[in-house]
C-alpha cells in the first residue's frame, strides 16, 4: 500500500500515519520549497518532520512560496499519483 499526502495540519497528517502505522509506504507533496517555514505552524511541525522523515518519497515543487498556484500543483501532482481500482 502507497499513501500520498501533502501532509497538511488534520485529516492530510492523520491519513498518512495511518498509512505508516498500517505498515504502507509514504509519499508525500510539498508545494514550495518555502512550505516548512511559511505555513507549519509551531503545533504541527514535529508531526510534519517525522512523516517526511518517514517518507519513501519527498517532493517538493519548484514554487518559491506556499500559495495557491503552489497548492494547486500540489493537488494536481498529488491526484495524477493515485492509482484506481
Amino acid at each position: 500500500m502507497v499513501g500520498v499526502s501533502c501532509i497538511a495540519a488534520g485529516a492530510d497528517s492523520i491519513f498518512a500515519q495511518a498509512v505508516l502505522d498500517l505498515g504502507g509506504q509514504l509519499e508525500v507533496i510539498i508545494p514550495s520549497t518555502d512550505y516548512r517555514t511559511a505555513k507549519v505552524k509551531p503545533a504541527h511541525a514535529e508531526t510534519f518532520d517525522h512523516l517526511v522523515a518517514q517518507a519513501t518519497t519527498v517532493i517538493t515543487l519548484p514554487f518559491d512560496h506556499a500559495n495557491r498556484e503552489a497548492y494547486e500543483a500540489a493537488n494536481e501532482q498529488l491526484l495524477g499519483s493515485c492509482g484506481s481500482l
